[in-house]
């Protein structure tokens, strides 16, 4: 796991550039210099509130675990919290699907002395709820402008019905696991005696066995859920104002440049469809498929797209990105010196 998560790491940057690359050299009429004016233009106090709405976008999701572990008996430090937090938005930005998010929150869990089970059942109920989050924007969206559908591409318009089906089926698998561990043991189990017989799978029993030890936490898991309606309103809720926050950026960057007001529920809903579009392909960060959809959704909304995509994307991918590895980074430094002082 570590060697493909520095191989992504290590792909990050070139995948970044061709993206930019791309967004730039296809697009017909951008120049820099039009950039550059775009920037000139941009009011400082929204420039700052769409940096603010990233930055909340790393801490909505440290309280959502603060308060999961909280309901279930153990309060960690909110500096914790943030750390674990950052580390799951900056691995889920380098690999696929964003594979990478959790495992990560996960180690630094279980270092910073959470018991094993809780930092299970936090975690799973934090990506239930994170999924959830994005299926209520979505609807909501259509509402807010109904006529959404007209300014999208038919391909965007099938990658947005991919990506919800997709989190719909996710959101259905999660919320399984929670509740029905039996169940989704007896699936795992014959999808992985299937693969083994096509010989696409090795050590098949042994990753049975695993699968099977690990389900009483998920049943451990569902017993807490169920007995705690204010863990699954309280924890939804944060995950609603953290996918929220990010929908701001965007917003914060259109009105700092001149933007409409009454058009703010029409740029809530592009955006909307953007973040759903992009889990139709397991890219790291959507790469390539989120510009592609910003550049669609919002060309009958505003002149200079790409400009609007470069800073908007520039605060809420690549900023975010950048802010979550500081953050785990010093997170790590302080712990270390911590403990060398407890060695002293």
């Amino acid at each position: 796991m570590k060697k493909r998560t520095l191989l992504w790491l290590l792909l990050f940057p070139i995948l970044a550039a061709v993206t930019l690359w791309a967004v730039v050299s296809f697009t017909k009429g951008f120049s820099w210099a039009d950039f550059r004016h775009y920037l000139s233009i941009m009011s400082p106090g929204w420039l700052a509130a769409a940096i603010a709405a990233m930055v909340s976008y790393v801490f909505w999701e440290g309280f959502s675990l603060r308060f999961i572990c909280s309901r279930l008996g153990y309060t960690p430090p909110l500096r914790h919290c943030l750390c674990w937090s950052a580390a799951d938005i900056f691995f889920s930005a380098i690999t696929p699907s964003a594979t990478g998010g959790q495992p990560a929150a996960a180690l630094l869990m279980l270092r910073d002395k959470v018991p094993g089970h809780m930092c299970t059942v936090s975690l799973l109920l934090n990506l239930i709820q994170y999924t959830l989050s994005i299926l209520v924007i979505g609807p909501v969206a259509f509402l807010l402008s109904p006529k959404l559908a007209a300014g999208f591409h038919p391909v965007s318009l099938w990658l947005v019905g991919i990506g919800f089906v997709i989190q719909l089926l996710l959101s259905a698998l999660f919320i399984l696991l929670m509740l029905r561990p039996g169940m989704v043991l007896w699936v795992a189990d014959r999808g992985l005696r299937l693969l083994q017989a096509l010989r696409l799978l090795r050590n098949g029993d042994k990753r049975r066995a695993s699968l099977a030890a690990k389900m009483p936490v998920y049943h451990e898991c569902a017993q807490a859920v169920k007995q705690d309606w204010k863990l699954l309103l309280g924890s939804f809720l944060f995950n609603l104002l953290q996918r929220f926050s990010m929908l701001l950026v965007p917003v914060c960057v259109y009105l700092g440049t001149g933007g409409r007001p009454r058009c703010v529920p029409r740029i809530l809903a592009v955006q909307s469809c953007v973040v759903l579009g992009s889990n139709a392909a397991p890219l790291p960060g959507a790469m390539g498929l989120a510009d592609y959809l910003f550049l669609d959704g919002y060309s009958h909304l505003v002149h200079d797209t790409v400009s609007m995509e470069l800073l908007s994307r520039g605060i809420s991918f690549y900023g975010c990105f950048l802010l979550c590895g500081l953050v785990v980074l010093a997170g790590r430094i302080l712990v270390g010196i911590q403990r060398k002082r407890e060695v002293q």
